[in-house]
């Protein structure tokens, strides 16, 4: 049974010639300093959770906040929260930030002048 509009069969492979052009496509300064900024990032990330769990056993000593187990679980589950609710908000702008590039300015805020 093909589907819609497509002419395919399920079940059948689709051929591309996509993966081949993009291996053919030059490696330029702009891909290395991509790559750089990423690694680094990468880097920096895994640094701040490392920091953050050594910050427990801290934050349980009596000279400390002195804190208990529980509150130190407690606050690394907000981090976490924290972390991936910046996440979603992040992918959200993204979102809306692509819808908002296909409509017109005028759409998005109408003009002051407007009476």
């Amino acid at each position: 049974m093909a589907q819609a509009g497509t002419g395919i069969q399920r079940g059948e492979p689709i051929l591309s010639d996509i993966p081949g052009r993009l291996d053919a496509l030059p490696w330029s300064r702009w891909h290395l300093l991509i790559v750089l900024a990423l690694g680094i990032t990468w880097v920096l990330d895994g640094l701040e959770i490392t920091l953050a769990g050594a910050a427990g056993a801290t934050l349980m000593d009596r000279r400390a906040l002195g804190l208990t187990e529980f509150q130190v679980g407690l606050s690394a589950t907000f981090y976490l929260a924290g972390a991936l609710l910046m996440l979603l908000a992040a992918g959200c702008e993204a979102i809306l930030g692509v819808k908002a590039e296909r409509r017109s300015l005028e759409d998005i805020a109408p003009p002051l002048s407007s009476g």
